[in-house]
């Protein structure tokens, strides 16, 4: 099991393998994303919940019934503070669904409950999240959801 040292937090480097969506909201809810490879942490995306959020409205499951991901997330199915992926591509999907929604979404900017969503962080959330992903899915890597 992974578990997440906020020292790590307090200290961490920029570089390709840290994503931050989540600076300038400190003390608003926050999401984290660790990858695993080779038993260390990899990769993380530190993100405002918020832009999870946006990505999640938008979402529309293909079958139209959530699962996975999109269950436990609007559930809240005892992943709150963490959650190890039991199935990436699924997820994958998701996420790419997602932003594409994101950018259907940005052709209406004027809708005001959709301002969340048009913010360019969102697509930017998004975008990295599919990234991510699709390297996790590539190489078979272990990724787990932290929540504070």
């Amino acid at each position: 099991m992974v578990k997440w040292n906020r020292k790590n937090k307090k200290n961490k480097q920029k570089s390709d393998d840290y994503h931050d969506f989540y600076s300038g909201y400190e003390g608003e809810s926050e999401i984290r994303v660790v990858v695993i490879r080779d038993g260390a942490k990899a990769v993380v995306v530190s993100a405002w919940e918020a832009w999870l959020n946006a990505l999640m409205k938008v979402y529309t499951p293909p079958s139209g019934e959530f699962t996975g991901f999109a269950l436990f997330y609007h559930t809240d199915a005892g992943w709150i503070e963490q959650w190890t992926d039991p199935n990436p591509p699924e997820t994958l999907q998701l996420l790419r669904d997602g932003l594409s929604a994101i950018r259907d979404a940005r052709a209406n900017p004027d809708v005001p409950e959709m301002r969340m969503v048009v913010a360019p962080e969102t697509l930017a959330f998004a975008q990295t999240m599919v990234d991510v992903y699709e390297q996790v899915v590539e190489h078979a890597y272990e990724v787990t959801w932290f929540w504070e």
